[in-house]
Formats: C-alpha cells, sequence, structure tokens
C-alpha cells in the first residue's frame, strides 16, 4: 500500500487500484490535485504498472466537483496554496490520464459533477453502479465544464445530447449513461462492478506495454485537440470574473454550508436552480 494522501494505491502486478479519500465530500480541492499529479507522475518511470482501477472510499460521492473557492473573489484559497498552481496540476493531470500508455478504467458508485465529471472523462473507460450521478454544474455557476469536459462528452455522447446536458446540467444514472455512451456499462451492484472490472483489468494486463499503448495512441487520433482544450480555459477564466458567476458561486457556497456534507450536495442537479431564482 502506497499512500499519497487522499489517494491509496494498492498494487497486484501489473493492476493498480487508486481510492480517492477525501473527506467529507471528496471534493477536488488543493490536496486531491497534488495528490493525483504524484502519482500520474510516478508512473512515468514505473515499468510494471498497466492498468490503473481508480474508485472511491466515498459510496455517495466519486469526487463531488472543484473547490469553488478557486474561483471566488470574496474567499479565495488562501494565498500560499497558489489557485494557478492546482489549476495546472488538475489540467495536467486530466490530460496525462488521456494520453499516458498506461491504462486508466473508472468504477463509479457516487455523484461526480463538474470537474469530477471532467477527469472521469479522460480515463480510457467508465463503468457504473448504482447511485452514479453523472453530469456538468457548471452553466448553473455561470461557468463552463471546461477542463476538456465539453469536447470529450461530445465525442462520447454526440453533439445533441452533450448540448442537452451540459445547457440543463441534469443528471444521469447509471442505466441512462450506459445507454447513451457516457459509460462502458451499468452494473446490478458495486459488488458486480469490481468483479466484472478487476478481470478486465486482468485481461488487458496480459497483453504486452508496448502494445496497449500503441493501440492507445491510435484511438487517441481522434482526440480533442490541444489547442482547442486551450480556449476553453481561457473561456472559463473570463466567465469567472463575471458578476453572474461570483453571485452564483457566493450563492452556492452559502446555501451548501461551503461545501459541507447535506441536502445542498446531495441535490446539486436541483438546487442550481435556486441560485437564479
Amino acid at each position: 500500500m502506497v499512500d499519497y494522501g487522499t489517494l491509496k494505491i494498492l498494487s497486484h502486478g501489473a493492476v493498480t487500484r487508486a481510492v480517492f479519500d477525501n473527506p467529507p465530500l471528496n471534493i477536488l480541492d488543493h490536496k486531491v490535485f497534488s495528490d493525483l499529479h504524484a502519482f500520474l507522475i510516478s508512473l512515468r518511470n514505473n515499468t510494471t504498472t498497466k492498468v490503473v482501477i481508480f474508485s472511491s472510499a466515498n459510496p455517495k460521492f466519486f469526487f463531488a466537483h472543484f473547490d469553488l473557492h478557486i474561483f471566488r473573489q470574496a474567499s479565495p484559497v488562501p494565498a500560499h496554496l497558489n489557485a494557478e498552481e492546482m489549476t495546472k496540476n488538475f489540467i495536467e493531470s486530466a490530460r496525462m490520464m488521456s494520453s499516458m500508455g498506461v491504462i486508466f478504467i473508472a468504477e463509479i458508485a457516487g455523484q461526480s459533477l463538474g470537474a469530477g465529471n471532467e477527469i472521469l472523462l479522460q480515463m480510457d473507460m467508465r463503468f457504473a453502479a448504482p447511485g452514479t450521478k453523472l453530469g456538468s454544474l457548471e452553466v448553473g455557476l455561470g461557468l463552463l465544464h471546461a477542463g476538456g469536459g465539453v469536447q470529450y462528452l461530445t465525442k462520447l455522447i454526440g453533439r445533441g445530447r452533450a448540448l442537452e446536458y451540459l445547457l440543463s446540467t441534469n443528471t444521469v444514472d447509471a442505466e441512462t449513461a450506459e445507454r447513451i455512451g457516457w459509460v462502458n456499462k451499468a452494473f446490478a451492484s458495486t459488488e458486480e462492478m469490481n468483479l466484472n472490472v478487476d478481470k478486465l483489468a486482468r485481461r488487458i494486463a496480459t497483453f504486452p506495454r508496448a502494445a496497449l499503448a500503441a493501440t492507445k495512441d491510435a484511438v487517441n487520433e481522434d482526440k480533442p485537440s490541444e489547442e482547442a482544450l486551450d480556449r476553453d480555459l481561457g473561456r472559463i477564466m473570463e466567465l469567472a470574473q463575471t458578476p453572474d458567476a461570483q453571485a452564483a458561486l457566493n450563492k452556492f457556497l452559502e446555501f451548501g454550508n461551503d461545501q459541507q456534507p447535506g441536502a445542498w450536495e446531495d441535490g446539486l442537479n436541483d438546487n442550481l436552480i435556486k441560485l437564479w431564482q
């Protein structure tokens, strides 16, 4: 067992399990960004690991969402944490997963919205159990599902459906996500998902590393360009400075008791409307 703080790593031969654990909500904050980035950097010189399975120690939240203080002007993250560096770690981590020769698989059994969905979309495969809830909350905050979220989601489910979910901020459950292509497969239980993903990961890991990496590279010929992803980062940074976005961020943190467990975070899909009433 290797401990990266919010990320617990357990390796069995060529297959590694990485479990996110950032109580109480698995918020994507500076700790998660730093730990994930450090783990992915370590894989560059790892000649053993071929497949990484990501899961969450919190059955209700794979990821809650981005730490909204990163964008909030009224109460930003403490200066020593450096919001720009945090965002850089997040972006680099997502792009490493999409491009690295290692195969990344997500086991989802809980809510993962906003930036959490952006990370999931850039893993190579996604599997879902009951309780899964995926979506974008950014338009409801006057922002944009950046970090690759828009482009990768559009590639998966098509332009019309991507616009439907991005613009409405409606979420999808496991079964719907499977039907429209957001995830590979939905399972009847977390246990069934774990067994099937383990079996798949072990099978993939029996094959030569070079063939796995080359196949991923070939599939990536159709992935969004770095330039398009960079333009989205510019868009969200501009939107974050607008009065509408700042007002929504302030209300969100007020209504949600500053990103603490409760009815607000549990029902974000419906609660976002309240920011504009």
